[in-house]
């Protein structure tokens, strides 16, 4: 809790800062296919925040479930398979790989 409390008390002026358009380490600049994950009623990462850094990820893909919170409860499973399906989706063909360490 204390480490929540200094982060969201000391860091948040910080940590918006760094994900401008303008900042050298801009969410923007992330080419990499990136999965967020939120629940609607999460109290501590409020969904207008997440869909707003997940809208500057250019290949970000944004899954939400209605409840659960901030650690998703009761939604394991469903979760659990959006991550296979996102990576499964993502993942280079294994002889397309060892084709190109040749």
């Amino acid at each position: 809790m204390d480490g929540w409390d200094f982060e969201t008390y000391t860091c948040e002026k910080e940590f918006w800062a760094s994900v401008t358009p303008a900042s050298p380490y801009s969410l923007s600049k992330i080419e990499t296919p990136a999965l967020v994950i939120m629940a609607e009623d999460d109290p501590i990462s409020l969904p207008a925040n997440v869909r707003a850094l997940a809208e500057q990820m250019p290949n970000a893909r944004q899954y939400s479930v209605a409840d659960g919170g901030h650690f998703l409860f009761g939604h394991a499973d469903e979760v659990k398979a959006e991550i296979s399906q996102f990576l499964h989706s993502h993942v280079i063909d294994p002889q397309k790989a060892i084709d190109l360490r040749l």
